[in-house]
């Protein structure tokens, strides 16, 4: 997808503005206007980035909602421990997790035996 197809698809909600930057590039058509909307492309849908993204998200919000339950402000920062098979998700998503979980440190791995620790468990990982 490139700029101008963004433009096309802005026109709708921002029409000055992209009708004056679409002026700015070479073109065929004479305005925004009348030029051919976008079309679907099969190649732009990045299933398998998706799902990964769910696990990533189902992830901290199991973290929050146990932070939730235990009344812990988000100022509280703590250690999180991951243990999933799919090591290589979670470690793409480890800034994500940092950030919106309010966690210090985040680390990955396929086995932890940590005992009296809060839990939460999700469909691909459990968290400590």
């Amino acid at each position: 997808m490139c700029i101008r197809d963004s433009l096309k698809l802005l026109h709708p909600f921002m029409p000055f503005i992209t009708e004056e930057i679409w002026l700015t590039f070479p073109h065929k058509e004479d305005s925004i206007m009348i030029s051919n909307y976008p079309e679907f492309k099969d190649s732009l849908k990045y299933r398998s980035e998706k799902d990964n993204m769910k696990e990533i998200m189902e992830l901290i919000r199991t973290v929050r909602n146990r932070r939730a339950e235990m009344n812990v402000p988000p100022s509280k920062k703590a250690k999180i421990f991951i243990e999933t098979k799919n090591t290589t998700v979670y470690s793409k998503g480890k800034e994500f997790i940092e950030k919106l979980a309010y966690a210090e440190k985040v680390e990955i791995s396929e086995k932890y035996s940590i005992e009296d620790a809060v839990t939460g468990v999700t469909s691909t990982a459990k968290v400590y």
